[in-house]
């Protein structure tokens, strides 16, 4: 598949979807990817846990400097029951570092968010869990 239609046709989902909060989560000292996944899944889970309906859902784009030595995430969530974005972000930096969190997210700004996440070389650096909200195509 293209790049562009790849980044089209996620675009068209998430301008779909009802977004809850759109999160920006950067870290206090470079870790390990693992280690930055382990921390984001926490995370996650304490939202779904906590927050969560029965369409919670999430989609994560990574965004890393060449060399591996910056990570940042960029998350959408959805399919939540109140979403504090203000709670949410507080508990982010108790876990690794900095969040920038605002909602509601509507889609506008997803083609750029994929954009980003597609390399020119076709790398796809997206991950997501789907709710209820998934689009037929991805199955």
């Amino acid at each position: 598949m293209r790049r562009h239609t790849l980044i089209d046709d996620y675009e068209i989902w998430f301008s779909n979807c009802s977004w809850s909060l759109f999160a920006i989560l950067t870290f206090r000292e470079a870790p390990p990817r693992s280690k930055a996944d382990r921390l984001l899944y926490e995370w996650l889970d304490e939202i779904e846990q906590e927050d969560g309906d029965a369409d919670f859902r999430w989609c994560r784009v990574v965004d890393r400097s060449t060399d591996e030595d910056w990570l940042c995430f960029y998350i959408l969530v959805g399919g939540l029951r109140s979403g504090s974005r203000h709670y949410w972000a507080y508990r982010w930096e108790e876990l690794a570092g900095d969040a920038s969190i605002s909602y509601p997210f509507t889609g506008g700004g997803a083609k750029k968010l994929l954009a980003e996440a597609v390399s020119p070389r076709g790398d796809f650096a997206v991950q997501y869990k789907l709710g209820l909200a998934a689009p037929a195509w991805v199955a």
